[in-house]
């Protein structure tokens, strides 16, 4: 799987500045290596100036991680490492998705899964 994920570059600018259809380029990038890695999982990945969020709607949309672009490796381990252990707090697999996990996980009031502590 991570070799896959390994194919994906994501290539972002080295300034601070950039337009819509660069982070929209950059954001598209970090969800195929995301879904590369760990396929049948719903990511969402948003672009604040060079700060990229990233959520699991599987699990919450709420919750999630930020990376800065400029601190990101050329294999992307950040980014895979970062939603590896997403799923690890909510008792997900890493890999393809365990879509029976996700559908009998405990929830809270909102849908959100309960992740552990």
């Amino acid at each position: 799987m991570k070799s896959e994920a390994k194919r994906h570059t994501v290539r972002h600018s080295k300034s601070a500045k950039m337009t819509e259809n660069q982070k929209q380029v950059v954001c598209k990038g970090v969800a195929e290596v995301l879904v590369a890695a760990y396929p049948g999982y719903r990511w969402a990945v948003s672009m604040n100036h060079r700060m990229v969020n990233i959520t699991n709607l599987d699990l919450s949309g709420k919750w999630g991680f930020t990376l800065d672009m400029g601190k990101v490796d050329a294999d992307n381990k950040k980014i895979i490492m970062a939603a590896g252990e997403v799923l690890e707090r909510y008792n997900m697999s890493r890999g393809w998705a365990d879509q029976d996990a996700i559908a009998n996980a405990k929830r809270d009031f909102t849908g959100a899964m309960i992740h552990h502590e």
